[in-house]
């Protein structure tokens, strides 16, 4: 996975969140940006799914938090799987094409 800072709002993640570090490091990058902002767009280019941590953790951060989300995906799959979980207008998913 890597990690890029598009803008003081946005976050490009490449390839899967499936380790703890991956986990860890991607929940500081959003605190480090939340802490001065109030909104915040996750767009996830190549994930095909998303650890339920990271899900849990972003309700906790509209919810508890009062962060504004945005969840872009360019993936089938991983917008296929949030729809299931009936977290596409909870997490603001949108689906960019390729």
């Amino acid at each position: 996975m890597e990690l890029k800072q598009k803008s003081n709002t946005h976050i490009i993640i490449h390839g899967v969140v499936k380790t703890f570090t991956d986990t860890q490091e991607l929940k500081d990058m959003i605190d480090t940006m939340t802490a001065d902002n109030k909104s915040l767009t996750l767009e996830f280019i190549d994930a095909y799914s998303l650890v339920s941590s990271i899900i849990g953790y972003l309700n906790k951060k509209i919810y508890d938090d009062g962060i504004m989300l945005t969840v872009k995906v360019h993936q089938d799959e991983l917008y296929e799987l949030m729809d299931m979980l009936s977290l596409i207008s909870t997490l603001n998913v949108q689906k960019v094409s390729s």
